[in-house]
């Protein structure tokens, strides 16, 4: 075969995705509110629920790994329960918003 016939395709480096810098900014904001103001994802969750459905549907599937975040905080566990399962949350999403690809 000539060269020209085989096709060998070009080796692109690896990159991470650019939201994961975003992704990971937002967990820290929500665990910074956790720690010194926990009233705030209250708020947050309330007004989340007062919405129209529609609403509040399109805003569990554009802000998903934060949303579930909060109904964790919302949830009648211990705090220490709610505390771990929001931060393997954390790190679950953004190593998956970290992935190479």
């Amino acid at each position: 075969m000539t060269e020209a016939a085989v096709h060998r395709p070009e080796h692109k480096p690896e990159t991470r995705s650019p939201s994961q810098p975003l992704m990971v900014l937002v967990w820290i904001a929500f665990i910074a509110l956790m720690a010194f103001d926990a009233a705030t994802l209250d708020r947050i969750w309330s007004w989340l629920r007062g919405l129209p459905l529609a609403a509040e549907i399109v805003l569990w599937i554009v802000a998903l790994p934060w949303v579930l975040g909060l109904a964790v905080w919302q949830a009648s566990w211990d705090t220490w329960i709610r505390v771990v399962v929001i931060l393997l949350l954390a790190l679950f999403w953004s190593s998956i918003f970290g992935a190479k690809r």
